[in-house]
């Protein structure tokens, strides 16, 4: 499975995070899992940027958690 890097919008905020290329199209609304885990829906595709495999971003947040461990208090 490939996933695509995406800025998404929600009201004022905005973030950028990979999804599934089948939901990575520009003006898509989708759901998506807040920091506690909790699904938020209403997110809109707002631009798309890169594509890597599912393996590659499973590695990315691994070392986004492990960086995170050492350097948050």
């Amino acid at each position: 499975m490939m996933y695509v890097q995406c800025e998404m919008k929600r009201g004022y905020a905005v973030d950028v995070t990979w999804i599934e290329e089948k939901f990575a199209k520009v003006g898509n609304v989708v759901k998506r899992k807040n920091d506690q885990d909790n699904w938020e829906d209403g997110w809109v595709v707002t631009a798309t940027y890169h594509k890597i495999s599912e393996q590659h971003v499973k590695k990315l947040r691994d070392l986004h958690k492990n960086h995170r461990k050492g350097t948050d208090i």
